[in-house]
């Protein structure tokens, strides 16, 4: 068989194991909807979480721009609008 001939044979098998792997996958998962909608997060659990206050949650999310400032422990010290 030629070089051809096996760059052809391999190119079929290839694609008959995605065909075949595709409709096991189909025939797996036909009726399962796995995914979920991600929950909102309020201003105040941002704030909780980020051990910040709700100001600075406002500058994050009405900003194009911010500066946050760390402490050496990674700790965020402040956050402020940058200029453009």
């Amino acid at each position: 068989m030629s070089v051809i001939g096996w760059y052809s044979l391999v190119i079929a098998l290839s694609a008959l194991t995605l065909v075949a792997w595709s409709a096991y996958n189909i025939f797996r998962f036909r009726n399962k909807n796995r995914r979920q909608s991600i929950k909102l997060v309020s201003k105040q659990d941002m704030a909780t979480y980020f051990n910040i206050d709700e100001q600075s949650v406002d500058v994050c999310t009405n900003e194009r721009r911010i500066v946050i400032e760390n402490d050496l422990e990674g700790k965020i010290v402040s956050i402020n609008g940058a200029p453009q």
